[in-house]
């Protein structure tokens, strides 16, 4: 009997936030580290790996929210909004 591997929909990556991280020098990739995948982000030069692993399968997604996450912390930098206030 065929063991079923979880299948997830790709989660589109929204342009505007992808061309608005990558023109900010933001670069996020998945790492495969001896079978295992982390989610990797270049910001300029400065390398960030999560230390969460994933599932192949969340891989897309994984990379959408890393993503969002650095547009919003871009815009808040850009729009001079503390979160430490």
């Amino acid at each position: 009997m065929a063991v079923r591997k979880e299948v997830k929909k790709d989660v589109p990556v929204d342009r505007v936030k992808f061309s608005f991280v990558d023109k900010n020098g933001v670069k996020v990739y998945p790492v495969n580290e001896s079978g295992k995948w982390y989610i990797e982000a270049n910001n300029n030069g400065t390398i960030k790996r999560f230390a969460k692993e994933i599932k192949q399968s969340e891989i897309n997604e994984m990379t959408v929210k890393t993503i969002d996450y650095y547009y919003k912390l871009l815009k808040d930098k850009e729009n001079g909004v503390n979160k430490g206030n």
